[in-house]
């Protein structure tokens, strides 16, 4: 890394599928090449998928594959209510929902951080843990309380809960967030759970407390959908030379650190404080920050944004560009 202080200089077959065999068949009949009638086997595959098959991730990390029961969902948003088809559900990320006796649980358990007794703090420890993700908020809570005993064991416990469930769990939301094949719609969906069939146990029910992320089989995910997030790199030096390519990362803004460049950035540059510059981020909140390698301009231009002032620089070996 390169020190700001030193300078430097500015360098099973339907009907549907039969009909559509013997009009196939009877083409020559009507004066039709049947080899005319090839389609791209991709557009046929997708035709085929019931729009209601999802791919279902929990909230334990098990993913299972299951078709809904339902042709649409109700969604409460801020300008009122909307009803989404299943057909132009892309996925959809699950607000963290506690049920309520299990809520009354987990701050009995947090309450008990503090206890005089060092038994009872341990097997409070203990407990929250055991409750995963679903606990989460209440932790995040705790660990900024004014109780040093608490605020450390909550912050011990989540530290814990992360060992033991994938980076994307960790993520606390207030609202459900569904992507469809026509925009973004955000807001809480109605309901307690769906009814869904699969192929190995029937009929079964699915709780909205227990289900984290949706993915449709109908509307496969974009390259950026399928995005892994990953721990926060510090720096983007060591991805430098995969230009094209998108990553995301989990970022807590900062304004520690050196940035060169406006928009475009060196790929030597503190990626928390970038973050903060491009808007991506707020100072101290914690966010997903989508990031995309490019081939380095001519020279990189500084400027002031959001409390965050940048350097510029001349020609540089990587760059780096943060996805609003």
């Amino acid at each position: 890394m390169r020190s700001v202080n030193i300078p430097r200089q500015p360098i099973g077959l339907t009907f549907g599928a039969l009909f559509a065999f013997c009009t196939l068949m009877a083409g020559p009949a009507f004066g039709e090449d049947p080899k005319k009638e090839n389609k791209d086997p991709k557009k046929s595959e997708k035709s085929t998928i019931d729009p209601r098959a999802i791919q279902a991730r929990f909230i334990d990390g098990s993913v299972v594959k299951l078709t809904l029961n339902n042709d649409s969902i109700d969604v409460v948003t801020s300008s009122g209510k909307k009803t989404l088809r299943m057909a132009d559900i892309r996925k959809i990320d699950f607000a963290t929902r506690v049920p309520e006796d299990l809520a009354k649980k987990i701050n009995a358990a947090i309450s008990r951080l503090g206890s005089e007794e060092f038994e009872q703090r341990e097997k409070a420890g203990d407990e929250l843990t055991a409750f995963g993700v679903q606990a989460i908020p209440a932790l995040v809570k705790a660990s900024k309380s004014g109780d040093a005993e608490v605020k450390f064991r909550a912050a011990s416990v989540l530290a814990r809960i992360k060992n033991t469930v994938p980076e994307e769990l960790m993520e606390v939301h207030e609202e459900d967030v569904i992507l469809t094949t026509k925009g973004k719609v955000t807001g809480k969906i109605e309901g307690t759970g769906w009814k869904a069939t699969t192929p190995l146990f029937g009929e079964v029910q699915v709780k909205l407390t227990d289900i984290r992320l949706l993915h449709s089989q109908a509307n496969p995910e974009t390259d950026e959908e399928k995005l892994v997030v990953m721990p926060d790199p510090g720096s983007l030096t060591g991805l430098q030379n995969q230009i094209g390519k998108l990553f995301a990362f989990r970022v807590t803004g900062a304004i520690s650190g050196a940035v060169w460049g406006s928009d475009v950035y060196t790929s030597d540059s503190t990626l928390a404080m970038a973050a903060v510059h491009a808007g991506a981020v707020q100072v101290g909140k914690t966010a997903t920050v989508k990031v995309r390698i490019v081939a380095p301009p001519a020279s990189f231009t500084g400027s002031t944004a959001n409390g965050v002032t940048t350097l510029d620089y001349g020609p540089y070996s990587g760059a780096y560009q943060i996805v609003k």
